[in-house]
């Protein structure tokens, strides 16, 4: 009878721990995932089920990918995706300047770069010639955005009043933008060159709309992928990690191969024409 006993407790012993070695196998197996999420931007963050789904999510899938990190990225509006990985529900923003948010953990190296231009519908004569200039008409920009420091302070100012601004918000703000524009319901608005470029590109507006001025770039006009302030350790061992790819890529080639697929090349020879 005790040996039976034993024997029982030998085979129930045998079994919890190959059932133990077989649950945590996988996990210790497990492929870390990242989750970056941000508004539609495209071509910098376009539509994360198209082939191609932006240059900077490339590049940033390309790097984490030579690290066995997979990235997973999803689209909301740019304010609510900002607080929420500010409070740690998901790892990274993508298409951040240091002025969008200034507490998060950020790269050494960018992986973009952000060109603001202003926009006018065509035969529009007005133009731009600075700041206060804009009182004269109805300037449309998207909420949560930084664009300079001149453009910020006007909107601080002004964004609730609409006879000056009117601010746009949602996955489909430049939309609303272009089309209040061409409509006669704003006078101007504000975009990164890229991203307008391409919009009207691929919409078949470009005899509707004009460029009239652009902001030239500065050291804060990079773009990047940050990183959530929540976990700094981790958000630094990131950045660390994209910071030495995205130089790494351009060394290569891989990165002009990138950028190739969206008809533009590398921001650093752009920045410098």
């Amino acid at each position: 009878m005790i040996k039976n006993i034993f024997l029982f407790i030998s085979i129930l012993t045998f079994s919890f721990n190959v059932n133990a070695e077989n649950t945590e196998s996988p996990t210790n197996n497990k492929k870390e995932v990242i989750t970056v999420i941000a508004d539609t931007w495209c071509p910098y963050n376009c539509n994360p089920k198209s082939p191609h789904p932006g240059f900077m999510i490339d590049i940033v899938k390309q790097a984490f990918a030579k690290h066995n990190i997979d990235v997973e990225y999803t689209t909301m509006p740019w304010t609510r995706a900002i607080e929420e990985t500010r409070k740690g529900m998901h790892t990274a923003i993508i298409g951040a300047s240091t002025e969008d948010a200034p507490d998060f953990i950020f790269p050494t190296t960018n992986q973009g770069l952000m060109i603001n231009n202003l926009y006018v519908k065509n035969g529009n004569p007005w133009r731009y010639s600075g700041v206060n200039s804009l009182k004269k008409i109805v300037f449309g920009a998207i909420d949560g955005y930084s664009y300079n420091d001149e453009i910020d302070s006007y909107i601080k100012k002004y964004k609730l009043n609409p006879t000056y601004i009117e601010m746009m918000s949602g996955n489909d703000a430049l939309a609303i933008n272009v089309s209040k524009l061409i409509r006669g319901k704003i006078g101007v608005t504000i975009e990164s060159k890229y991203v307008m470029d391409y919009y009207l590109s691929q919409n078949n507006l470009k005899d509707k709309i004009v460029d009239i001025a652009s902001l030239p770039p500065s050291s804060r006009d990079g773009l990047y992928i940050a990183f959530t302030p929540k976990n700094k350790k981790i958000s630094q061992k990131y950045a660390n990690i994209i910071s030495e790819e995205t130089k790494n890529m351009r060394a290569s080639g891989e990165l002009k191969k990138i950028m190739d697929n969206y008809g533009l090349s590398d921001w650093e020879i752009d920045y410098k024409k």
